[in-house]
């Protein structure tokens, strides 16, 4: 439980699941945070992990950094295949799993999709301006260009390059902050000789 003040000297208190000391890595806030997701994702449920924070706080570099949380849940789910093995601990089969990557951001009433060049209509609009519509099995799509992620170093090139992309501005805080809401979407296939499933993580 964390006991905060306001300036009027009101008490305020959260209860947390889990609150990281500040000489925590990278590292260990994937195995606190990204490794369930992981196994989550890899028995074809969904999940989802959201950052905020005021500006400068770190969300953008926990996130998106090279060695960050999603770079390093891209990463693990797309580890080599390994045996499977049953309740008796009988190797049975391999599995093989299929990871795509999209991103897009929201900003200024626009989504974009970041792994699109943005050109502009002779009205301003952005070309290209995606959409939110409903799919299969009660799930969203947008349209977004998805990037097939076969180790962590492409996950690693996909996402600099939409963070390079992203929109930005100088504030008090922070001369290059993010003025957007970013969605990461990792798109999980796993695939056995019996049997496939398929979760989703946003990130």
């Amino acid at each position: 439980t964390v006991v905060i003040r306001d300036r009027h000297n009101n008490e305020k208190s959260m209860k947390l699941s889990h609150c990281f000391k500040a000489e925590a890595t990278q590292a260990d806030v994937f195995e606190k945070v990204g490794a369930p997701l992981v196994k989550s994702a890899l028995e074809g449920v969904n999940g989802a992990c959201i950052v905020f924070g005021q500006t400068g706080s770190g969300k953008t570099h926990t996130m998106l950094s090279p060695d960050g949380l999603a770079a390093r849940i891209a990463g693990a789910l797309v580890q080599p295949p390994r045996p499977e093995t049953d309740d008796n601990d009988t190797t049975t089969e391999t599995a093989q799993v299929d990871v795509k990557l999209s991103c897009i951001e929201l900003y200024m009433n626009e989504l974009r999709d970041l792994f699109e060049p943005q050109t502009r209509a002779p009205g301003g609009a952005a070309r290209g301006s995606l959409r939110v519509y409903a799919a299969r099995h009660g799930s969203t799509e947008t349209g977004a260009l998805r990037m097939p992620i076969t180790c962590q170093a492409d996950a690693v090139a996909a996402i600099t390059l939409a963070a390079r992309r992203r929109a930005t501005a100088s504030t008090n805080g922070n001369s290059t902050s993010s003025r957007s809401h970013a969605i990461l979407t990792l798109q999980v296939e796993r695939r056995t000789a019996r049997a496939t499933s398929s979760a989703t993580v946003l990130l």
